[in-house]
């Protein structure tokens, strides 16, 4: 019920905060197209998280426990990408990051992670610096030792 409110409260405020931003259409999407589909999408599943847990009956007497494994492995991930993006690159930044939160769950088994990390950090260096041109170091200053790495960067 928490967590469909929070859901629910997160929507609504992008909603609030994105009203004066242009929509347009689907054919000529404006500057607040997506913003706010995802926005009203977060509201519909939150009041389904809400309405699903008001139906269920299992877990109304039990106590709130905090996932702390969970929530510091998530959030230091996402440190750990802001702070080493520029220095070690944006393919092993991401690699680090999907291996941190894919930790986070205990049913998770290494090879799988590994594999995870590896493919989506191949496609996102190949959709984010080739296909979009945006200018991210694939392998940053402190593992290049001098050498050229291809990047949609240019060279200092």
């Amino acid at each position: 019920m928490i967590s469909g409110t929070l859901v629910l409260a997160t929507g609504a405020a992008f909603l609030y905060f994105g009203r004066g931003l242009t929509v347009g259409s689907a054919s000529r999407m404006g500057p607040g197209y997506f913003p706010i589909v995802l926005s009203l999408l977060m509201v519909v599943l939150g009041l389904a998280i809400i309405v699903n847990a008001l139906r269920s009956k299992s877990g109304a007497g039990e106590a709130l426990t905090i996932p702390w494994r969970a929530l510091v492995l998530v959030l230091g991930s996402i440190m750990v990408f802001a702070l080493t993006l520029k220095g070690l690159g944006l393919f092993i930044s991401l690699a680090l990051c999907i291996l941190a939160t894919t930790m986070a769950s205990s049913y998770t088994k290494w090879i799988p992670s590994i594999t995870l990390a590896l493919v989506l950090s191949l496609v996102c260096a190949f959709l984010f610096v080739y296909a979009l041109g945006l200018p991210i170091p694939i392998i940053g200053q402190w593992l290049s030792f001098g050498y050229w790495w291809p990047s949609a960067s240019p060279s200092p």
